[in-house]
């Protein structure tokens, strides 16, 4: 994703999709911010976007 868009990414609104409402990141961003997270979007090694959550404390039921 090129960088000028990056920073939109987020928005309310904000779609590259002909059918797409925008409305996708932001709700995932709230729902992350709710829970004390937040959302950062990278560079992936393969190419493209990755997203990554930061403040999660991920516990494993055995």
């Amino acid at each position: 994703m090129p960088d000028a868009k990056r920073s939109e990414v987020f928005e309310s609104g904000f779609t590259t999709a002909a059918g797409g409402t925008g409305f996708g990141l932001a709700i995932v961003k709230q729902i992350a911010s709710v829970h004390g997270w937040s959302i950062q979007l990278t560079e992936s090694d393969d190419g493209g976007a990755r997203f990554e959550f930061l403040g999660v404390d991920a516990e494993i039921e055995e």
